[in-house]
Formats: structure tokens, C-alpha cells, sequence
């Protein structure tokens, strides 16, 4: 969305004096995003069931922590899931874990400045990330190492802010 602040010339605050010259000309631009996590498949190291292709572990429990229980040191149980015994497949299904989502605000404060006909000088400050929130990647899913249901990288940057400046003749 875009919004154009109501200050300055001809707006409904701030209209007249010289503060309403300096403050005219605003405008707002965020984007927010929305995420709940995506769903991944838990997997084993090894291979005990001799076969090619992955190898899914024996699903003992739900292994899905409730929301107030995950950190990025434990995002899901490990211990919800053993490895198959030999010669055979486990049996725990495809996409029963759920990874982190992300909430976002990105936000881009502009303002246009007229210097007569012919010039016109476009000053932007965006924001990306602007409440400064880690966005997560998918815990390690091999349940049988030490470091299983464990979150090591995020997705993207911390905020970051840049500025431009444009002159229009």
C-alpha cells in the first residue's frame, strides 16, 4: 500500500507556515508478510534398510512441539522418533513436521520535492525488516545426530536500511 501523509499544503494537518513546506510531500509504503511454517519430512543417518532413496525413521509420538515449547535449540522432539530396524522402512510419513514461519514489515518513507517547473529531487529511506525479527530456516531433520531438531541459520538478513536520493530535471 502506499499512503500519503495528510501534512503540509493544502492537507489537513499542518497547512500553513513554513512547517507545513518543510513536513508536505510524505508518503508511507510497508509491505507485511505472514508466514506459518512449511512442512518437512524427519530422516536417519544410515541406511538400514538396505534400499536406495531416503530412509524415514520410525515415528513414535507426534514430534511436533506445541508453540510455546520451540526454540531454535529444540524445534521439534527427536525422541519422538527411532531409527527402523534392520531391513526395514520406518514408519513415519512424509511433511509430519512443521517448520518456522516469519512475520514481516518492510517499510519505505519517500518525499518528492519540486524546485520549480523543470526539477524535482525523490529522497527514499526503506526499511527491510523493520521490527528486526529472526527469521528461522528448518531445524536440522536427521533425528539421530546430536544437533536433531536444533535451528543453526536464518533465513535472511537483520534489518537493513538504505537511502536514495534521485534528482529529476
Amino acid at each position: 500500500s502506499v499512503w500519503d501523509v495528510p501534512v503540509g499544503k493544502g492537507r489537513r494537518y499542518v497547512s500553513s507556515g513554513v512547517l507545513s513546506r518543510v513536513v508536505e510531500g510524505w508518503q508511507l509504503s510497508p509491505i507485511f508478510t505472514a508466514m506459518s511454517g512449511l512442512p518437512f519430512t524427519p530422516g536417519i543417518n544410515g541406511n538400514p534398510a538396505n534400499t536406495t532413496g531416503g530412509v524415514r525413521p520410525d515415528r513414535l509420538a507426534d514430534g511436533n512441539l506445541p508453540r510455546s515449547q520451540r526454540t531454535p535449540e529444540r524445534w521439534f522432539d527427536p525422541a519422538a522418533f527411532a531409527v527402523p530396524g534392520q531391513f526395514r522402512f520406518g514408519t513415519s510419513g512424509q511433511n509430519v513436521l512443521v517448520g518456522p514461519g516469519a512475520v514481516n514489515l518492510d517499510l519505505m518513507a519517500g518525499r518528492t520535492v519540486r524546485f520549480g517547473e523543470r526539477f524535482r529531487l525523490d529522497f527514499r529511506a526503506e526499511f527491510f525488516n523493520l521490527l528486526n525479527e529472526a527469521h528461522f530456516l528448518f531445524p536440522t531433520a536427521t533425528v539421530n545426530v546430536a544437533n536433531a531438531g536444533q535451528i543453526s541459520q536464518t533465513a535472511d538478513a537483520a534489518r537493513q536500511i538504505q537511502f536514495g536520493l534521485k534528482l529529476l530535471f
